[in-house]
């Protein structure tokens, strides 16, 4: 926990967009798929202020000329106890 995932996907991703000259509204679209993700999926903790509580995969999609055509996400709850409860000082998901 802490330890930067997310953020080190972020800019693995922005990364392969910038290698693969992708621009565009498809770009973008991908470059921030997980930012709706987080908002459902992501907790303050007494550690951490933005703690995802789930796993995903991001999969980069490419075009046939090596630039970014889109992003699919498999998605799934590791904390479903944080749904209904959460310890005193920590806050439940942000979107809550």
């Amino acid at each position: 926990s802490g330890a930067g995932k997310t953020e080190t996907i972020k800019l693995c991703m922005a990364a392969l967009a910038n290698i693969s000259r992708s621009t565009g509204s498809t770009t973008e679209a991908a470059l921030e798929s997980g930012l709706l993700l987080e908002a459902f999926g992501n907790a303050m903790t007494v550690y951490n202020h933005n703690s995802s509580r789930f796993g995903k995969w991001q999969t980069l999609h490419f075009s046939a000329s090596g630039r970014v055509a889109g992003c699919s996400i498999a998605h799934f709850l590791l904390e479903t106890s944080r749904v209904s409860s959460h310890p005193a000082g920590e806050r439940n998901y942000h979107i809550f």
